[in-house]
């Protein structure tokens, strides 16, 4: 199952409730989570790194061309003209204050993946609801078929960093439901990924896991 969506796009699929389109993470965590997806996305194709002390990096190489999605485009600019490296953390507030929600969701109605989002229920939440319905199911499925199904194929570095993202948000319970022992491997080898991606993912956990205590 070749991934075809953007990170962050998938991300948000897969943070859905399948039934209902709503958030089964809080707005915030979800904010932080989409962030680092988008940053994932620059760093997966070559524009940015990510430093084992957690610090974000656009690669000067890269300034003869630029990231065809728009919104890649206006965070690859963010993070270029920054006269000093942000620390992970700190671009994760920033795109979470700038309402990257938002941005995403935009970029996944323009692309015609999913419907305009509308408030719905006594709480008013947004609800991401695919244009074809059964695609609501199947990103949700394809991600969760690595850890029902380990070894049928292996993760592409895409799909381990959603994994990673996806845990460091707390969709750990959901994503380990009537999963066999190796499921937990998989999931928890996302933080031991070499490299950029890697970085990612374990201070996206940092973060994540110090807004659970504050």
């Amino acid at each position: 199952m070749t991934r075809q969506l953007l990170l962050a796009d998938e991300l948000l699929l897969v943070a859905v409730n399948p039934r209902t389109g709503r958030l089964t993470v809080s707005p915030r965590l979800m904010g932080f989570g989409l962030g680092a997806a988008v940053l994932g996305e620059l760093i997966l194709d070559g524009y940015l790194s990510v430093s084992p002390t957690g610090m974000v990096e656009w690669l000067p190489q890269m300034s003869d061309r630029h990231p065809r999605d728009p919104l890649g485009y206006k965070v690859a600019h963010q993070v270029a003209t920054e006269a000093r490296s942000r620390p992970l953390e700190q671009w994760l507030r920033v795109l979470s204050l700038n309402d990257i929600r938002r941005d995403v969701g935009q970029r996944m109605v323009q692309s015609g993946l999913i419907s305009p989002p509308a408030r719905t229920g006594i709480s008013r939440q947004y609800a991401y609801r695919t244009v074809a319905a059964a695609d609501q199911w199947w990103w949700w499925q394809r991600i969760r078929d690595f850890l029902t199904l380990p070894g049928r194929e292996l993760p592409e570095i895409g799909d381990l960093c959603l994994l990673g993202i996806a845990d460091a948000i707390g969709l750990r319970p959901s994503l380990l439901r009537d999963t066999p022992a190796e499921a937990v491997r998989i999931l928890d080898g996302t933080r031991e990924m070499p490299g950029p991606p890697g970085h990612l993912i374990r201070h996206t956990h940092v973060l994540t896991a110090s807004q659970a205590l504050s």
